[in-house]
């Protein structure tokens, strides 16, 4: 079980370097669920059988679906507009999977409290986040840079969870839900208000 854990963190790992490096707005999508799916591995083999369920329906299902509905809607663009390149984006995201591997012989922690590879691939999928929400142009592209960066926390905060904070995640991933919602709502509203096309019936000529 311990390999097959390191193995699904690794996979995040390079999860985390495509989404750094992907110019799609749909590929980027997939692979946001595909990290959410990911973590519901994980909790899985942490024996949070009930939080893995809630991830996977939230993070694996309904909140791709939003994403893909609102980018239908908005019509978005299919290329990601970057403000960091993708190439200085992902060596970015190698130089903060280096700095996180360092500070794991680094950080005084309770013997066995992280398991390998654990730390890193949380702080790794933080910065990766915040890499997103400050590289990319686009509203959508930041908020599932938001996503990542949320998960990154979820994934830290896994060895930390005991029986009663189960239900606390599930209250966070109910409001990460409601925010990228309310996200999608804004979006889809400011392009239909943008391309709505503009009434001049009410006006009058002034008189001579």
């Amino acid at each position: 079980m311990s390999a097959l854990f390191q193995f699904f963190l690794f996979l995040l790992t390079l999860n985390n370097l495509a989404l750094l490096g992907m110019g799609r707005l749909r590929t980027l999508i997939n692979l946001v669920t595909a990290q959410g799916i990911l973590l519901g591995g994980l909790l899985l083999m942490h024996d949070h059988a009930l939080l893995a369920v809630a991830v996977l329906l939230i993070k694996g299902g309904l909140l791709p679906w939003l994403l893909h509905r609102t980018r239908r809607q908005i019509g978005a663009d299919p290329h990601i507009k970057p403000r960091l390149g993708f190439g200085l984006a992902v060596l970015t995201g190698l130089a903060c999977l280096v700095f996180s591997l360092w500070l794991e012989g680094r950080l005084p922690m309770t013997p066995g409290l992280f398991p390998p590879l654990l730390l890193p691939a949380g702080l790794t999928t933080l910065f990766c986040g915040l890499l997103l929400v400050v590289g990319r142009a686009t509203a959508l592209s930041q908020v599932m840079g938001y996503l990542v960066a949320e998960n990154g926390i979820f994934l830290l905060g896994i060895p930390l969870m005991t029986a009663g904070a189960v239900w606390f995640e599930l209250t966070l991933l109910l409001d990460i839900f409601v925010a990228v919602f309310v996200m999608g709502i804004a979006i889809n509203q400011c392009a239909r208000m943008s391309l709505m096309p503009v009434s001049y019936t009410h006006l009058t000529l002034p008189t001579t």
